[in-house]
């Protein structure tokens, strides 16, 4: 049975294969926040979608949102962090507006400053978390 998240569209998927995509892009993108790294839009797109979906597209936005959504409740770490822009190397403006309208993070969106110093802060948070669940999961904590 799947959880209930305040999003309905499936995009042409059933619900199943939808959930289904959307857990393998969390893992994808645990995966990249382990390595500290960052992925793009489009590369998200291609990977998850095979093209039929644009880097800015509305069904790519609404799973970076369930993934964030469900991972900040997990982790309190906005997992989508790590896909950023090809142009500029960080998020559009739709991740700005999520964490400030839907996860009530303290920021103003149409500040760019405040934008790039709250996008710092929480990839910086993301990469930790993440690689530190990695480390855990290979045996690799603390002592």
């Amino acid at each position: 049975m799947s959880p209930k998240y305040p999003f309905s569209a499936t995009w042409g998927m059933t619900r199943e294969a939808w959930d289904a995509k959307r857990e393998e892009m969390r893992a994808m993108l645990a995966g990249i926040a382990s390595s500290r790294a960052t992925i793009t839009y489009g590369e998200v797109s291609q990977i998850m979608f095979d093209g039929h979906f644009s880097a800015r597209s509305s069904a790519l936005a609404q799973m970076l949102e369930e993934v964030c959504t469900i991972e900040d409740g997990i982790h309190g770490t906005m997992l989508g962090s790590v896909v950023v822009r090809a142009d500029s190397g960080i998020p559009g403006k739709g991740y700005f507006t999520f964490a400030t309208d839907k996860l009530g993070r303290p920021l103003d969106p149409a500040d760019r400053a405040s934008c790039y110093t709250f996008w710092r802060s929480e990839v910086e948070r993301v990469w930790d978390t993440y690689q530190a669940l990695e480390d855990a999961a290979r045996g690799d904590g603390p002592d």
